[in-house]
């Protein structure tokens, strides 16, 4: 029977093992999860009315992996959609929120930018577009094409929510791969940006599940419900507990040696590696000087994520947006404020009551997963204390950790991805997966984990014809 092993149990590895078994039903599929639970980062406390999320809360349905995997799990009548009524987006500027510009006129009414400023961004458009073979850092993109107070007060903070990097570092093509794309094909960074907020607000298509398309979508219960589903399904073919220490290419395909509390050896006709870039290092490093080169070129910023919940009355400013983001210029190690019950009300909090996550570290404070609870708390409480007035204890709090948080694509990338890629050719049977190659959005995870098991899935359905292949080989030696 043919096999295949998927080594990490986040969103990327359960989605690539379930579309490899749903492909394949008469494949053997192994995945192999290091930690002692499934789904990375993703998970859902519950407590007492509270439904908070430890790291993604939804995801932006552009690609349709991710509605489809919920459909072939039966979870599409748990899907909901993120509140269209709130949609607006603040940036903390000398200590006050603005209004992010998000429409043409937002942009125009918004004091986030000078009047300077915005007339510089209005010039936009005459820029012309880099050469080709031209990388930029973020910064230097952003500057290049709107000027440097709006790289600093716009793209900045939008740097900080995505990848709590820094954009003075992060490659802009390969981080921003929409906006450079839309310079290249001719078009204004504005432009782009206000037509994205038309199809945002459901006036685009729609998807064959009846969600808009761009839509922020998540699940009643949690983006738990997800990981879940996928770890029932796949059954025993979950292996937790179960770190990768070797890789071993081999004649008849890959040897697979396991450690934990249960060592042992498993022969796979195809590996999947879908682990953080820093993770595969130990099994993959020593297959190939390129794939050395993404595991060392691929670092991540962690992220601690402090949940609080209140009574509404104790909130003195209105929670009418998504929530806000924080410019590197602030100081601080908050990166931004997500407002959970505004973007899904009834859901995340008990009726009267609101729930908010204060995201903190990144590049910023790159020790901040080193902070105990209580500092922790304190400092998410003294900032909302600063920005939104709150005095009061919180009626709900939860601390989450991500050492291994948000990949960053740094200055290269794209050209160390693609000599991974071609270092693969010489690597029959091994493919790479997860969100340290292209995309840290869920949605981004699900497309590309469908995209490696389609390959998983015709490289399995070759192995007769490649089997037949070696043994006339060994016949007939030339």
């Amino acid at each position: 029977m043919a096999s295949a092993v998927v080594i990490g149990g986040g969103i990327s590895g359960l989605a690539c093992a379930w579309e490899i078994q749903r492909a394949c039903p008469g494949v053997n599929v192994s995945v192999l999860e290091s930690s002692g639970k499934a789904g990375g980062n993703i998970w859902t406390v519950k407590a007492d009315g509270w439904t908070c999320e430890s790291g993604p809360a939804a995801f932006l349905n552009r690609d349709p992996s991710t509605l489809e995997l919920a459909d072939s799990l039966g979870l599409s009548d748990e899907l909901v959609t993120a509140e269209e009524g709130v949609r607006r987006r603040y940036i903390l500027l000398n200590g006050r929120l603005r209004r992010f510009p998000d429409t043409l006129s937002s942009f125009l009414s918004s004091d986030l930018l000078s009047i300077r400023a915005r007339a510089r961004v209005f010039m936009e458009p005459l820029v012309p577009p880099a050469p080709l073979d031209m990388e930029e850092t973020v910064a230097d993109f952003a500057r290049r094409r709107l000027g440097s107070e709006a790289a600093s007060r716009l793209l900045d903070p939008v740097v900080a929510g995505i990848y709590a990097g820094d954009p003075e570092r992060l490659s802009a093509s390969a981080s921003l791969p929409q906006l450079t794309g839309a310079e290249q094909r001719g078009k204004s960074l504005l432009q782009a940006l206000v037509r994205s907020r038309e199809q945002n607000a459901g006036q685009g298509s729609v998807s064959p599940s009846g969600v808009g398309l761009r839509r922020m979508v998540t699940f009643q219960g949690g983006m738990s419900r997800l990981v879940d589903a996928l770890a029932k399904n796949l059954g025993d073919s979950l292996e937790l507990e179960s770190p990768v220490q070797r890789l071993e290419r081999h004649a008849g395909g890959w040897t697979v040696e396991v450690g934990g509390s249960r060592p042992r050896t498993i022969s796979a006709d195809v590996v999947v590696s879908a682990v953080p870039a820093s993770a595969g290092a130990g099994f993959l490093a020593p297959l190939h000087a390129d794939l050395a080169g993404v595991c060392a070129g691929v670092p991540s910023a962690p992220v601690s994520v402090v949940g609080l919940g209140y009574h509404a009355s104790d909130v003195p400013h209105p929670l009418d947006g998504f929530g806000y983001l924080v410019p590197s210029t602030e100081g601080g190690r908050v990166l931004g404020v997500m407002w959970s019950s505004s973007m899904l009300p009834g859901l995340r909090a008990p009726e009267g009551h609101v729930l908010m996550r204060v995201f903190m570290g990144g590049v910023r404070d790159p020790e901040v997963c080193s902070t105990g609870d209580e500092d922790l708390l304190m400092a998410a409480r003294q900032h909302l204390h600063q920005v939104l007035g709150i005095t009061v204890a919180p009626r709900f709090g939860a601390c989450f950790r991500h050492r291994i948080g948000i990949p960053q694509y740094e200055i290269g990338h794209e050209s160390r991805v693609a000599d991974a890629q071609r270092a693969l050719l010489s690597l029959p049977g091994l493919l790479l997966a997860g969100n340290s190659l292209v995309g840290v959005g869920v949605n981004q995870c699900t497309a590309l984990a469908r995209a490696t098991a389609e390959s998983a899935s015709d490289y399995l359905a070759a192995l007769p014809t490649r089997e037949v292949t070696s043994r006339l080989d060994a016949a007939c030696p030339a």
